[in-house]
């Protein structure tokens, strides 16, 4: 079972939780701080924002089912009315000067800015780690106590503020040319001011909806595992975007060829050097079905590299 850190068992429970989803923060992931510091192509990006499109998809569809399953709690059956209404366009969110958007047209708007086609993100394939968070999200969704839902949401959606306000949208102001209030972009502004409210309303109403010490040890277990997926997801990511880069590169070198960076079927220009394994953070007691997961994601992510896949 997941360890909560070094909070005590006495904590409240939400402190607990967002500790989980501090120290997993995917803002210190390899991958984005490469980005951040304007080493990676703009499509590295339009990569993730391709995949984060499918797995929207599942998420999205998750909400469905807890706006069902938790009819009878007022508090939540209204919170996640209110997300999808913004989620599909139909209502702004809270914030002085926001319209209503469709947020998988503003994740199509900036892929197409990346250089990638509206059927290069159809067509895009999630890799092991993005499959396993995306079905994990679900069934916990459609299985768990209303209370342990709200605690994995609040680790997800809870992340995007500070990966947003934090790194992408410095690096793409400063390395990539993109003002603040370029159409282009426009998912990650709407998305940095939407999630600190939805992170907030989840965190909230998670401390009323697990109020047995059962409900609170399967949150962080929950939480801690959810957590552990997306990192390895954003691993992924960097392994096909990044290190393999490196790799394709240093071979074509050395066969005195101009370096072309060949993943997700695609060729593209190599970005520059990296080196090195995918530090993990303290993981506390990594489920073994996780550690199993990773592993298995790594020898997929090696294979699909050694056929160009």
């Amino acid at each position: 079972m997941a360890r909560d850190g070094d909070l005590p068992s006495s904590a409240p429970i939400t402190e607990r939780i967002l500790e989980i989803r501090d120290r997993w923060h995917t803002k210190r992931h390899p991958f984005f701080l490469a980005f951040g510091e304007g080493k990676l192509p703009l499509r590295a990006l339009g990569r993730y924002q391709a995949l984060h499109y499918h797995f929207v998809s599942r998420a999205l569809a998750s909400f469905g089912l807890l706006y069902a399953r938790g009819y009878h709690f007022e508090d939540v059956r209204k919170m996640i009315a209110e997300n999808i209404a913004e989620e599909e366009g139909l209502k702004s969110i809270p914030e002085p000067g926001h319209e209503p958007h469709d947020h998988n047209e503003l994740i199509l708007r900036f892929c197409r800015a990346a250089g990638l086609s509206d059927e290069d993100v159809y067509n895009t394939k999630m890799p092991p780690a993005w499959w396993a968070r995306s079905l994990y999200m679900y069934h916990t969704t459609a299985t768990e106590p209303v209370g342990v839902i709200l605690a994995m949401q609040t680790t997800q959606e809870g992340q995007m503020p500070g990966l947003i306000g934090e790194v992408l949208l410095p690096a793409l102001e400063k390395h990539y040319g993109f003002k603040h209030t370029a159409r282009e972009i426009e998912f990650f502004t709407e998305h940095d001011a939407a999630d600190v409210e939805h992170s907030r309303r989840q965190i909230e109403l998670c401390g009323r909806h697990l109020d047995t010490p059962q409900l609170e040890a399967r949150a962080l277990q929950v939480a801690e595992e959810i957590c552990q997926l997306r990192w390895a997801s954003i691993s992924e990511l960097y392994r096909s975007e990044v290190i393999s880069l490196q790799s394709a590169a240093a071979g074509e070198r050395k066969e005195g060829r101009a370096p072309v960076a060949r993943g997700w079927g695609r060729e593209r220009r190599g970005p520059g050097h990296f080196e090195g394994r995918i530090p993990q953070p303290d993981s506390r007691g990594t489920s073994p079905i996780i550690t199993a997961l990773v592993s298995a994601s790594t020898c997929t992510s090696r294979i699909c590299r050694g056929i160009h896949i």
